[in-house]
């Protein structure tokens, strides 16, 4: 059991990354509750279908995908003090 929760010590941020799919209250919601349950920070982010799609196509270059190597620190954006663990 202690393996199992172990990597909930290592997060802090729930956050929902919305399509804007059918339903997708509904899980929003859900995600702030187990947000609130767990005592992290929740935020919500749009979501890039063309993103999405560049990636299952394989086509990463400029402005595409980004790679950072695990646990490295980096900045959410200019307008956001906070840094997250990847």
């Amino acid at each position: 059991m202690e393996m199992q929760e172990g990597w909930m010590k290592e997060y802090s941020w729930a956050t929902y990354v919305d399509w804007n799919l059918p339903g997708s209250e509904e899980y929003k919601q859900y995600t702030r509750r187990c947000a609130e349950y767990l005592k992290w920070n929740y935020d919500e982010v749009p979501g890039d279908p063309g993103l999405m799609q560049r990636m299952l196509d394989g086509k990463m270059g400029p402005g595409g995908i980004s790679h950072r190597p695990a646990r490295q620190r980096y900045r959410t954006g200019p307008d956001q003090p906070r840094y997250r663990l990847l």
